[in-house]
């Protein structure tokens, strides 16, 4: 996530950073407010391509993905937990309401399923995730 942020770092004062720090935390408040659903996507078989974002745009391939879920799975990282959860950036008629849901964790969360229109060709091109 890009913080605009009007804050001068260079003046070296204690207010520099707690203003930083407000307008993150304002920014995450944000948000959080406008999140619409809580959905798992099956990386493998997903209902269009994703691209994790401008810094990450190589493949996904299945056998290093699982050797990452393994090592994350021993070091103890819940994957379907809040902190991991990743944004995706999609306009609500895209979206089948019948997997609507903003009150799920991850570990309850809907298959993500795209509506009639979304599914059209030239509509949804990839599903491209808030971040890298």
């Amino acid at each position: 996530m890009a913080v605009a942020n009007d804050v001068n770092m260079d003046d070296g004062g204690d207010d520099a950073m707690e203003n930083e720090t407000a307008k993150h935390c304002d920014e995450e408040e944000m948000i959080h407010a406008s999140q619409f659903s809580v959905n798992v996507i099956n990386l493998f078989n997903p209902p269009k391509e994703i691209n994790f974002g401008k810094w990450n745009t190589r493949p996904l391939v299945p056998l290093e993905w699982k050797k990452l879920k393994a090592s994350m799975t021993a070091q103890g990282i819940k994957s379907f937990s809040t902190e991991h959860m990743m944004p995706l950036v999609i306009k609500r008629e895209y979206i089948d309401t019948s997997c609507v849901d903003n009150k799920a964790s991850g570990y309850e969360a809907k298959t993500l399923e795209l509506s009639k229109e979304g599914k059209q060709p030239g509509v949804v091109v990839k599903l491209e995730m808030a971040g890298g």
